[in-house]
């Protein structure tokens, strides 16, 4: 199934803020962000959007891009709950989320209720919500 643009551009995001961020991070982008490294590798039986590793510290940084219509589905569970069981055992990292910003309190709250059964208490996520396409502004909340 084609990406969608909205997809597209929320990965983008992601990618930017990691790139802009004070951390060195070596990233793994999929679709086609102009950042791209290669395909992010797949975790157990899914693929993050992005998947990267802090150069100074290793701690891994996974980065899922989600539309209005993808974030409450059996799929997107399943990824979550991937994402922390992976980051738990690794020791840390963080989940990025971006999503449009009308799906920030509903991303917010199914990655809160995931991290919460994954066992995850040390995994930090950032949900970033968009008002994409209209402009670029950008609601942030942390877990």
């Amino acid at each position: 199934m084609a990406e969608s643009s909205l997809h597209a551009a929320l990965v983008e995001r992601i990618a930017n803020h990691l790139t802009t961020s004070n951390c060195d991070y070596l990233l793994f982008v999929d679709g086609c962000a102009s950042n791209r490294l290669a395909i992010p590798p797949s975790i157990d039986t899914v693929r993050p959007d992005i998947f990267g590793r802090e150069s100074k510290t290793r701690k891994a940084v996974i980065g899922e891009a989600k539309t209005l219509n993808d974030i409450e589905n059996p799929h997107t569970e399943l990824q979550l709950l991937t994402y922390f069981r992976y980051l738990q055992n690794e020791g840390g990292g963080t989940c990025f989320f971006a999503v449009p910003w009308k799906g920030l309190d509903k991303m917010y709250f199914l990655a809160k209720k995931i991290k919460r059964i994954a066992n995850a208490s040390e995994v930090p996520f950032i949900v970033q919500g968009w008002t994409l396409p209209e402009s670029e502004n950008c609601f942030v909340r942390h877990g």
